[in-house]
């Protein structure tokens, strides 16, 4: 089953009602596995922890609304969950542990948010990982090694205008897939490690340093 809540149908708040009535009551809605809250609906509040009940959620699009609060744990339940877009929005808080990883997320954007931390240390689990963005945050720390090691089916990286620090990571060199990388507007120091060479796919490069 699939759900669309377009604004011709549903407006404000209304899309996350039904989100509610669909996560309270799972024994109806058991076959939903993509739920489009079509972008633009202005739609506020927190994304609700209940979306976790929604096994077999496959898909879940938020972007471009006006939602804040955390990225509920609860996105963890979610074993067959392939895209999770939410960019656009006011989330706050860190990326949240245990959750992500438990996934089977291929395309993952939480883009301009006011997210804050670093990147999880289980998200190194998303092995069929194909398109990572998480530009215009306020995420820190350092780029892990594991986005070169475990994201081999990687096409797209995109952590451009946070707050990481550190060196490039020597592994990104061998992700023979990646077509998009950029991560300006960060504070990464060092050189360019010669790995990077090898990333001969690449067709739009950009990384200031």
């Amino acid at each position: 089953m699939y759900c669309c809540l377009s604004p011709e149908t549903y407006n404000r708040n209304s899309g996350f009602r039904f989100l509610f009535f669909v996560a309270l009551v799972p024994h109806v809605f058991l076959t939903i596995n993509s739920t489009h809250l079509t972008e633009s609906n202005n739609l506020k509040g927190a994304i609700p922890s209940e979306i976790g009940f929604l096994s077999s959620l496959e898909c879940l699009y938020l972007q471009n609304n006006s939602l804040t609060g955390t990225i509920p744990s609860s996105l963890g339940s979610l074993s067959h969950l392939q895209v999770f877009w939410a960019f656009q929005n006011n989330l706050t808080g860190s990326m949240p542990l245990q959750t992500f990883g438990r996934t089977s997320l291929s395309s993952l954007d939480i883009s301009t948010n006011n997210l804050t931390g670093p990147i999880p240390p289980d998200m190194n689990q998303l092995s069929g990982l194909v398109s990572l963005n998480l530009h215009g945050n306020h995420l820190n720390g350092t780029i892990p090694e594991f986005v070169g090691i475990n994201y081999l089916t990687l096409k797209n990286l995109t952590l451009s205008k946070n707050g990481f620090v550190g060196r490039l990571p020597v592994s990104i060199g061998y992700l023979a897939d990646l077509q998009f990388i950029h991560l300006s507007d960060n504070k990464i120091s060092g050189t360019v490690p010669q790995s990077w060479a090898m990333l001969e796919s690449v067709s739009k490069y950009k990384c200031h340093l």
